[in-house]
């Protein structure tokens, strides 16, 4: 498979998303944050494979207009969410957590007050690929796709050397916002043939 030889390569962004801003991580006495939220969530703690899980997180932010530092304390490995919705977080501490047998490992992600994950930027990075419209490439092309195979509006050609493109992934293109649906990747089959596919739709759409 090759790209169709008429195509000129566009500067294209790729980013992608993440409901975690505190990473997988051994608790110490200070937590490290990764990002700030996209918008202002709650914070959805879990702590994991603790001795006995007792301890309480502190973390400092802006919320409701103000800077306040909130209390999450833990009595056993499990999950508490903040009262508070933060829109930018300053810092994170920890006691108790760090002085057990056996440390457990704590996560953070941004959630709504109904539980539901809030996607954060976890990176951008810009690229060149090309892009076509209105093609059936994927038709028939059931092997090593991931994601749904359909005929959508636009079709992105990439160099794996130059980026990998997974499904979930955002692709910025002329001042329009597309999602990745399905990637093929043909190097499976064929090493020489060194473009990936992927299938973009509008985002809203």
């Amino acid at each position: 498979m090759t790209i169709p030889l008429n195509l000129l390569p566009q500067s294209l962004v790729r980013t992608r998303y993440t409901p975690y801003v505190v990473e997988s991580q051994t608790v110490g006495q200070t937590v490290t944050i990764a990002r700030n939220p996209t918008v202002a969530s709650l914070l959805q703690f879990q702590l994991t494979g603790a001795s006995s899980g007792t301890g309480t997180v502190y973390v400092t932010g802006w919320a409701a207009g103000a800077t306040i530092t909130e209390a999450v304390t833990f009595t056993t490995n499990g999950i508490k969410t903040t009262t508070n919705s933060f829109l930018r977080l300053s810092g994170s501490t920890s006691t108790g957590l760090a002085d057990e047998s056996t440390v457990g490992t704590i996560t953070a992600s941004t959630v709504t007050k109904t539980g539901q994950p809030v996607m954060n930027v976890y990176s951008t990075t810009s690229f060149r690929g090309f892009v076509t419209l209105r093609s059936t490439t994927m038709r028939g092309l059931q092997l090593n796709v991931v994601g749904p195979v359909v005929d959508e509006d636009v079709v992105m050609y990439t160099r794996p050397s130059d980026i990998t493109i997974d499904v979930g992934d955002t692709i910025t293109y002329d001042s329009r916002t597309w999602k990745v649906s399905s990637v093929f990747r043909p190097r499976a089959l064929n090493p020489r043939l060194d473009y990936d596919v992927s299938m973009l739709v509008p985002v809203g759409g």
